[in-house]
């Protein structure tokens, strides 16, 4: 049996910890299920967010947000990124709630929870797009942005810490995909 692929790095204290792949993914583990459950809140707060707007909005931005939700699903791998599932928990809902645009909102929690949810949801998301450093994301990274303070705007959600996040968010992806100082070829 070949020895498991070990990763070296420092923890705070600058000692040298060695670890398997297998250990790595053990403790990444909470933190991406944590990830899972804001982002299937974020998708119920934007999709009550079309619901209460859908009248207002041309169908274009309805099928933009709609696709939103799915690659949102998709990206974090909810429902172990089975389509058929992705269609009967976000997408159905998402146009039914569609269907019924302008009403009160939705069962399920209050429009400041859902829309604190689609917000922070989406400043998580962002930050893992520009995590990724790949500077094709960028115009993905602008639309998540974009979008984070249309809701938070539409729901008139105003935070000091908001507003940190979205300037702290919108200056890494203005250096999103450029090389880093010492890197490769420096």
């Amino acid at each position: 049996m070949p020895e498991p692929l070990m990763f070296s790095q420092n923890d705070p204290r600058g000692n040298t910890v060695t670890k398997t792949l297998k250990q790595i993914i053990a403790e990444m583990e909470p933190q991406h299920r944590r990830d899972q459950a804001l982002i299937r809140k974020c998708i119920e707060g934007i999709t009550e967010y079309a619901g209460q707007h859908a009248k207002g909005f041309p169908p274009e931005k309805l099928a933009e947000l709609r696709v939103f939700v799915e690659g949102l699903a998709s990206y974090w791998g909810l429902e172990d990124f089975c389509q058929e599932k992705i269609e009967q928990l976000y997408l159905r809902p998402f146009d039914e709630r569609v269907a019924t645009a302008g009403t009160s909102a939705a069962a399920g929690g209050s429009t400041m929870e859902r829309c604190t949810a689609a917000v922070y949801g989406l400043i998580r998301h962002c930050e893992e797009i520009i995590y990724g450093g790949d500077s094709a994301e960028k115009p993905y990274a602008h639309e998540t942005i974009g979008l984070m303070k249309e809701i938070a705007g539409a729901w008139d959600f105003e935070s000091d810490v908001l507003d940190e996040q979205t300037a702290r968010l919108e200056a890494s992806v203005q250096v999103l995909g450029e090389p880093v100082m010492g890197g490769m070829g420096q």
